[in-house]
């Protein structure tokens, strides 16, 4: 039998579990704005295929209203200057598919980032 007892964690595991919760706080503040920005970014979409309802808008309005929502939600990854690159509008006998597909880079640290890849689309009737 061990004439001496053990009571709990040593300081050396403390330190390493507070270093691992540290690092997983970190990257989470990093990447929970990504995913709250692609968030708002599908909802902008969703509401202009319900604010179409029946009528297929042409693609300067679906350009115009999109681009108008994401300046209210303060999303400046999409611009009027970057449109094409992310945007694209696919003609369909029924209406349009709207395609946005964009990256985004946030560092970590170093020369560590964290890369977001989103892909969304809609049908517009």
């Amino acid at each position: 039998m061990n004439k001496h007892r053990q009571y709990g964690e040593g300081m050396g595991g403390m330190i390493m579990l507070l270093a691992i919760v540290g690092v997983v706080a970190w990257f989470g503040m990093k990447a929970i704005p990504l995913y709250m920005e692609n968030g708002k970014v599908a909802t902008i979409m969703d509401n202009i295929k319900e604010d179409a309802g029946t009528k297929v808008p042409s693609p300067t309005q679906l350009k115009s209203s999109f681009l108008q929502k994401l300046q209210f939600e303060d999303i400046y990854v999409i611009k009027s200057t970057n449109y094409k690159e992310y945007v694209t509008l696919e003609r369909t006998s029924t209406g349009y598919n709207m395609i946005v597909q964009y990256d985004n880079t946030v560092p970590l640290f170093g020369d560590f980032h964290l890369v977001a890849k989103f892909d969304k689309t809609i049908v517009m009737p």
